[in-house]
Formats: C-alpha cells, structure tokens, sequence
C-alpha cells in the first residue's frame, strides 16, 4: 500500500513534466493559460509534499514494527496503511490548496508568466499590498520549508536511530530486504529533494542577494533531482531486493511483489544471537553501477542534446561551435548506449541482449570513447596554431577546415574500434549466464590489443595535448597575446576533467585487471571508481560549456 501511493505520487509529477517542459523551452513564457497555470503548479505541489508525506509514513511504520511488534502484528493491517495514505493525500492537498488561489498570470513583454502573487488585496494602497504580499510570502515559504523538508527529515532520522538503537541491543531481524528498499528510497529522495529545498530558500529569504547565476544553477540541480528521483527510485525497489543472477528466472511482477511485500515471517523476538549480515558485495557494486548509468543517462541526455542544439542551431559556425558540437554529439551517443550496460550489471553481468547487441553496443562504446578523446586533442592542437601562428590560422582555421578534421576523427576511430566488431562475442557459462566478452584467440595476442588502446587512448592523446599547451603557455608567457582568457577557461576544464575522469579507466585496464594477485572486490570497486568517472565526465562537461563561457550562456 505505501509503495503502490508512492508511485502514484511520482507518476503524478510525471504527467505534469510535458507542460514544464514547453514551459522552459519558451525562455519561462507560459503558453496554456491562467486556469492550466493554477491546476498544473497545484498538482506539482500537490503531488511532491505527497511523496514526502509518504516517506514518512514509511518511516514511522517501519520503526513502529521494531519497538512495537505486538501492536504491530495486531493493528498493522493493509486497511490501516489505505486509511492513513487516504489521510496524507487529502492533508497535501488543503496544504498546497493556496497555489490553486494564489497563482496568476501576467504579461511580461512578449512573454507571459505563471507566477505566485500573494497580494490579493487591491482596495489597500500599493505599498501595504506590497508589503503585506511579502510578509504572506515569506510565512507561506517558512511553512512549506518545514512541511516539506525540515520536519520529514527529522522524523526519519529519528526513526530510523530508534531503529539503529534496537537493532543493536536486540537481533530482531534475520532478512533486510524491506529495509534495503526503504533506505535507498529515502537516501535517494533526500539526495535528490535538498537543492530544491535550498532553491526554495534563496529564492524566499535572500532573492536579492544571491547572484541569478547561482540561482539559475540550483534551479537547474533541483529540477534535474527531482526528476531523477522519480525515474530512479523504481529500479532502487527491485534491484535493492534481488539476487541479479535470479533476474531471469523470476516472472517480472513477482520482481516487484518480492521487493514490497512484508516479511512477516523474518521477526522473531529472542535476546540473543548474531545479526545476519549481507554478503552480497557483488549486488550492491551491480547496484551502484545502474544507479550511476542511469543519472549519468538522464543528466547526459539532457546536457548533451542541449549543447548540440546550441552550438547547432543557434550560435554562428566558427571551429570552436564545430569541435563542441562534435564532442557531445561524442558523448551523447555514449550516454545511449548506458541503459543497455545497466541491465547488464543489474542482472549480475548477465548480457540478455543476444550476440549482435553485444557486438554493436560495445564498439559503439569504445568508438565514441576513442573519438571524444581524439576531439580533444584537436581542439588542443587547434588552440596552440591560434598562438603560434596567428596568421596562418586567420586565413586556413575555418568551420569547413574543422568539418574536415572531425569527420576524420570519426572515420579513424570508426576503423580503430571495428575489431571489437569481429572479436566481440557472447558465451554461455554453465549456470546459463550470458557473458560478451572480448575473444583475441587465436588471432590476435590480448596483451597486444591492451597496448593499442592504452597508447592511442591515452598515452599519444596526454603527450600531444601536454606538448600543445607547454608551448602554448611559453609563448604567452614570452609575449601577451590574448586580452580574454576564457576560450582557455573552457579547453582547460574540458581536458582537465577528461584526465581526471579517465587515467583511473586506463591505468587499472593496463595494470590491474589481468592480475590475479588483487582481491576480486577491489578489482570491482576500482572498476566502479573508473566507470562512474567516466560518466561523470559525459554529464559535466556541457555544464562546463555554459558556465565557463560568455557565449554559451
């Protein structure tokens, strides 16, 4: 029943995306009028302090099943959970009832904006209205604050330390599988909800003080959280119940019915004995890798697709715009292939997708890999000809020349990486898992293979990219050439975080992985390290572009 309401609440946030959509696509100018502008931020509302509400509850009754488990086992009824769902849901609507009064449309020049006005009182004179706008909105932004984020979290921290506290003087619990579900949901909810609760703050209390930059950024984390947290916390259901290598076996709906149903009969009540522990390593990495997949997925599509428009659409063609475009139009077709990985981790590196998936997937991976990092170094090299030799790039550095240069990128890489399309394979082990895996022999020598990609994936790219910019720094440092310093802001950033995000990758590929002297745990955990570096690289660097660059923005 509390999870059955809780996705409710989350596909009600869901629904209303499309209209917030085209909201900020026309630069915040609202389009369906006053009486959708009312019903659509009400909802919103309506169904966001709702999940709160929910996550609560949860809270409660779990902590309530472990100090209480007589009354529980009495009182704690499918019935009861329906009633008190009932309760909250029509609670968070009197709450949020004031955005269906309060909320009001006007024109702004050409735009139209779908605002909160909170001085409904026109017969006062402007400067009462106004002032007692203010104090309405500040006492209704204090108690949203603490209904919707500072109460739920005291509440849940100290339900889940009476739980702590119980737990340690009395093993009550021989299965944690509900509370695996139930703190990856309030972890991520928290995770993902505080920047929208310290939006909502700066916005109320210190709007004139904070900078919109600053105000413009936590916006922007606030609604990609939010809506992360409602596309992640699914999987978090199932994926934190199961054994990974049991996916297949198992109907998809006893998946779910599995990941909420209670555990009646894991309470026991005794004094002693040894709590027992997960062992299940391998799960939680496989865990944590879908976690990572999917928000790098979500947050890269957005970012990428955005500079891609950007740079495609509406800024004028210069070799900058070009080598921009091509790097994320890089990563976004990297961030594509993230959704197939992820089921491949969630099911225990299990691949379902047959041999052809494995084969395209895995090459398209690696070929973009190698391509962003190839753009890179041009746009390294690119940068150190504009100082060296100023006139010479006046004349030949053109968008068609930089055309030119990317579309060899992609056809060099495309022919570097189609091995993968030839040794790529799949093999049945003997429990029925599927592995894709690279298969060299007899053809090719691995170690050979391991070389190749460790030198023109890594150390030729570091080397040029290194040379680039000693010479370049030498120059202005001989001679000032540039008044401006940002185009450098950008290419910095960008190959800073490239290295930063991918040495990891590179040095435990060549030194690491073909050891048998380290643990496999600390193969797994520094290959998660590698990975999750690597899609953090994809979702970042568009939020570099428009924070570091004047144009861009």
């Amino acid at each position: 029943v509390w999870f059955l309401n809780l996705s409710m609440a989350y596909f009600g946030v869901t629904l209303i995306l499309p209209f917030l959509g085209a909201f900020r696509a026309l630069h915040s100018s609202w389009p369906f009028g006053l009486a959708m502008c009312k019903i659509t931020f009400t909802l919103l509302y309506f169904t966001m302090f709702t999940s709160v509400l929910i996550l609560v509850a949860i809270s409660v009754d779990r902590c309530v099943l472990v100090l209480r488990p007589i009354w529980s086992h009495n009182h704690r009824s499918p019935r009861m959970a329906s009633i008190v769902c009932a309760g909250l849901w029509l609670f968070s609507f009197i709450a949020t009832l004031p955005h269906l009064v309060f909320r009001e449309t006007c024109q702004s020049g050409k735009k139209t904006i779908c605002f909160v006005s909170y001085s409904p009182l026109r017969a006062l004179s402007a400067s009462k209205d106004q002032h007692m706008g203010r104090t309405v909105q500040l006492t209704m932004e204090t108690i949203q604050l603490l209904l919707s984020f500072v109460l739920p979290l005291l509440i849940i921290t100290i339900s889940y330390a009476l739980i702590a506290i119980k737990i340690s003087l009395r093993h009550l619990f021989r299965s944690n599988r509900h509370f695996k579900v139930i703190a990856m949901v309030v972890v991520s909810f928290f995770f993902y909800w505080a920047p929208y609760s310290a939006y909502s703050y700066v916005q109320a209390f210190h709007h004139g003080v904070v900078p919109d930059t600053m105000r413009h950024v936590l916006l922007l984390l606030a609604t990609s959280f939010q809506c992360v947290n409602c596309c992640v916390t699914p999987i978090f259901y199932v994926a934190a119940t199961q054994s990974y290598k049991h996916l297949l076996t198992k109907p998809f709906f006893s998946l779910f019915e599995s990941a909420f149903k209670d555990d009646t009969d894991t309470v026991t009540f005794f004094g002693g004995g040894a709590l027992q522990e997960c062992a299940c390593g391998a799960v939680r990495l496989a865990l944590f890798f879908c976690f990572v997949y999917w928000v790098t997925f979500l947050l890269g599509m957005s970012g990428n697709s955005l500079i891609i428009w950007v740079t495609g659409f509406k800024m004028q063609k210069s070799p900058n715009t070009i080598w921009f475009l091509n790097l994320a139009a890089a990563y976004l077709i990297f961030t594509l292939t993230l959704p197939f990985f992820a089921t491949y981790r969630a099911m225990g590196s299990h691949w379902p997708f047959g041999m052809a998936l494995c084969k395209v997937l895995n090459t398209t991976l690696y070929f973009t890999m190698s391509t962003s990092i190839w753009l890179l170094v041009a746009i390294s090299v690119d940068r150190c000809l504009l100082v060296l030799r100023p006139i010479w790039s006046h004349n030949r550095r053109t968008p068609r020349a930089a055309f030119a240069v990317s579309a060899a990128i992609w056809i060099s890489t495309f022919i570097v990486t189609s091995p993968y399309l030839v040794f790529r394979q799949t093999h049945v082990d003997k429990d029925g898992r599927v592995t894709c895996y690279n298969n060299y022999a007899p053809s090719m020598d691995r170690n050979s293979s391991d070389d190749g990609t460790l030198l023109l994936g890594f150390v030729i790219p570091f080397f040029i990219i290194t040379v680039s910019y000693v010479m370049l720094a030498v120059r202005i440092s001989v001679k000032r050439l540039l008044k401006s310093s940002k185009p450098f802001k950008v290419i910095a950033m960008n190959i800073t975080s490239f290295f930063v995000c991918w040495t990891p990758y590179h040095v435990l590929n060549y030194t690491l992985l073909n050891r048998k002297s380290f643990p496999e745990t600390t193969l797994r955990a520094l290959f998660f390290l590698a990975s999750s570096l690597q899609c953090i690289n994809c979702c970042f660097t568009p939020i570099l572009y428009v924070f570091i660059t004047e144009g861009y923005r």
